[in-house]
């Protein structure tokens, strides 16, 4: 339900949210396949206090694999 208000929130009918098990990083990369997506949106986060932004090791496990876009988001 939250995936669900999020993306109508967004006001866009193209987005499509999917909720699978597995490795997260592998499962995100076999699931572009199966949906025909255009672009990869995932958030990030800093670790630590240090200036200099660290990808959490999905969403760098991702930008490494992914034939598709990837645009980052950072998480507060």
């Amino acid at each position: 339900k939250y995936l669900e208000k999020l993306k109508k929130g967004l006001g866009n009918g193209t987005i499509k949210t999917v909720v699978k098990e597995g490795e997260c990083g592998e499962t995100i990369i076999e699931s572009i396949t199966e949906m025909d997506a255009d672009i990869i949106v995932i958030g990030t986060h800093n670790q630590g206090n240090s200036e200099k932004k660290i990808l959490g090791s999905i969403a760098e496990y991702v930008l490494q694999h992914s034939v598709l876009p990837v645009l980052t988001i950072p998480v507060k």
